[in-house]
């Protein structure tokens, strides 16, 4: 009898297919300018995965060969070795480095990468993927959690269905379908359980699962495969550019990653195109090879530069993402070569079966050791002196921004607009707009400007721009303050500011510059604060603790100092716009000031740019002294 199923002996082209997934992740990871939609490299990975994994059951129960145990054996000798050996190296690095706090989460999110459900874990804990706290040196294994779950279920759907092919075929067609459904609704209704839960990434699994047993039909002909391969890569790039975390992602924006990957996979195990040749390019197939061990070690390098570990390396700068990159691609390679390879073509693969089991549970049990008594130890805090443990307490310390009243982060029916914009008659009245850097001025402002009624518009993510208003809590804002309060109201000044990335922040502001120029309405743009790619006090803690004061500094984002000056030459001589540098009263020469007083016992800012109140009344007294404060 012929076999239904696709060919799926070993295809070089999939490799270079992998390859493509771990690089738009990486560089996704490291914030490459226009490829903030590399993660879809995970969604590549999972049709890879269900792709294979089905062929290969399928065809092992056709050949009546499979069984459950083999399965996992397989499974745990792919995955596990690498995934438990990077395990302990970062337990090690946490010990290290990590805060007590730190290290207690640590050894949560430990436990959970261990026994696979990181993905649960992540998602109960609120850790968002794309705000992730800057100590979640495994996140990165949500991933494996999900393919781990999908090799609970698969082995037992395909081989209770056995040789029922339709039964089969049906089943995968509706649960493909309930799972897609399900993510297309939660993505909107809360993205992060659709982002991290099997049963709404399960779909995409399944898609290299249909694949795999011959239900999505591959290209006839070779003129066809060339156009269905020279789409699907042009697809895949698009997606990486075009898309970005604030997108609605998964759902149905997944479906053209997964898609474009189906298309790659149906056209690469025949003739060669121009596609599958570049895929099976030998520099490409050996990353492919690596990529696990890739995947596994890039975002621990990443965490540990930002949190300033690897001294001398700074964030957003292309030396910095290059020796990260480099440092990656070894461990990767010796992760590979020395733990991967031994245990599924070495000698060791040859190793009992009840070996494999017995070595995967004590390595396990050895983890969960740890993670216990990191918490039992509440994260051993005797690793920390009293004045670095002190610094460290500020981390994340909420300023007072009238959190819940005038600044809201989620919708803007919370907002207390008889409050936050009650005119004085007595004073002068200044509105402070803008996002959570705004709110957070308002403590410096309300305490340095006491002849000042300071009124306070701030939401969470929201710059003061002006149009395109939307449905969202940041368009209801923005609409009631330019199109309701502005015009019925006469302010003595107007103070936006916002979280500043790029001059393009500028650019979209200057329609509402120009309107409230037109209406003599006196501006102060108040420019970024420093900002560091790990939290200040953790950076201070760790100064201390080392005795290296030259580690917050080097985690600093030099970048926010050029821009500042860009967007001072375009603003200077606009006539009602004024515009101060905060950065220049931070980091008046060559240094950035770290604490916010002279006794170095509270740090400027709270968290990786935010200031605490402290460092916000710091601030404004400086700028008043300096005479750089328009307003008294």
């Amino acid at each position: 009898m012929r076999s239904n199923l696709t060919d799926i002996e070993y295809r070089p082209d999939i490799d270079g297919l992998r390859a493509i997934a771990v690089a738009l992740v990486l560089v996704c990871h490291l914030g490459i300018p226009y490829l903030q939609g590399g993660f879809i490299g995970v969604d590549v990975f999972f049709v890879i995965s269900g792709y294979l994994i089905t062929g290969n059951i399928a065809r092992n129960i056709e050949r009546e060969t499979f069984s459950i145990s083999g399965f996992y054996e397989r499974r745990f000798r792919r995955i596990v070795p690498a995934l438990f050996v990077l395990l302990f190296a970062t337990t090690v690095m946490a010990y290290l480095i990590f805060l007590p706090a730190d290290l207690v989460q640590y050894g949560h999110a430990l436990v959970a990468a261990a026994l696979s459900y990181s993905n649960i874990y992540f998602y109960k804990a609120r850790t968002g993927y794309f705000g992730a706290s800057y100590t979640n040196i495994l996140l990165h294994t949500w991933s494996l959690g999900v393919e781990e779950q999908f090799y609970l279920v698969i082995p037992l759907w395909m081989s209770s269905t056995g040789d029922r092919t339709r039964l089969r075929r049906g089943t995968m067609i509706l649960a493909a379908l309930v799972s897609f459904l399900l993510a297309a609704y939660l993505t909107f209704k809360n993205r992060d359980l659709a982002f991290y839960m099997p049963y709404t990434r399960a779909w995409e699994l399944l898609a290299g699962s249909c694949a795999a047993l011959g239900i999505v039909p591959a290209p006839r002909t070779q003129a066809s495969r060339k156009w269905v391969s020279a789409a699907s890569i042009l697809v895949l790039l698009a997606c990486a550019v075009l898309f970005s975390p604030m997108i609605p992602f998964p759902g149905i924006s997944a479906l053209l990653p997964c898609a474009a990957t189906l298309g790659l996979i149906q056209t690469g195990g025949g003739p060669k195109t121009p596609v599958s040749s570049m895929l099976q390019w030998r520099p490409v197939v050996f990353v492919g090879l690596i990529s696990y061990s890739l995947y596994l070690w890039h975002w621990p390098v990443i965490v540990l530069m930002r949190l300033g570990v690897i001294n001398g390396l700074r964030d957003r700068t292309m030396s910095g993402g290059c020796v990260v990159a480099l440092l990656s691609f070894v461990l990767a390679y010796l992760s590979w070569r020395f733990v991967e390879q031994p245990l599924r073509v070495g000698n060791l693969s040859r190793s009992p079966r009840y070996t494999v089991f017995a070595g995967v549970g004590a390595c396990a049990l050895v983890l969960t050791f740890f993670a216990v008594m990191f918490d039992s130890e509440h994260g051993i805090g005797h690793r920390f002196s009293t004045p670095a443990l002190e610094i460290g307490s500020y981390i994340n310390s909420i300023p007072e921004m009238r959190a819940g009243s005038c600044f809201v982060e989620t919708g803007f029916s919370q907002y207390n607009k008889p409050q936050c914009l009650l005119m004085s008659p007595d004073k002068s009245n200044v509105l402070l707009f803008g996002d959570s850097h705004a709110a957070a001025l308002w403590w410096g402002l309300n305490k340095t400007l006491t002849q000042t009624n300071i009124l306070q518009a701030t939401l969470a993510a929201c710059p003061p721009t002006r149009g395109q208003y939307r449905r969202s809590p940041c368009s209801q804002m923005r609409r009631y303050i330019y199109e309701d309060f502005l015009p019925n109201n006469q302010l003595d000044g107007i103070i936006l500011t916002q979280r500043w990335t790029s001059v393009q922040d500028l650019d979209r502001l200057q329609p509402a510059l120009e309107w409230l120029q037109q209406r003599k309405v006196p501006v102060i743009v108040v420019g970024p604060v420093p900002e560091y790619t790990a939290p200040l006090p953790f950076l201070l803690a760790e100064q201390i603790r080392w005795e290296n004061p030259q580690l917050a500094d080097g985690a600093r984002v030099t970048s926010l100092g050029e821009l500042d000056r860009e967007i001072a030459k375009q603003l200077k001589d606009r006539p009602g716009i004024a515009y101060v540098s905060a950065w220049h009263a931070i980091c008046p020469e060559d240094f950035c000031r770290e604490y916010a007083d002279d006794q170095r016992k509270v740090p400027l800012q709270a968290d990786l740019d935010h200031l605490t109140n402290a460092g916000s009344t710091y601030l404004f007294k400086t700028l008043q002294k300096n005479g750089n404060w328009p307003l008294r």
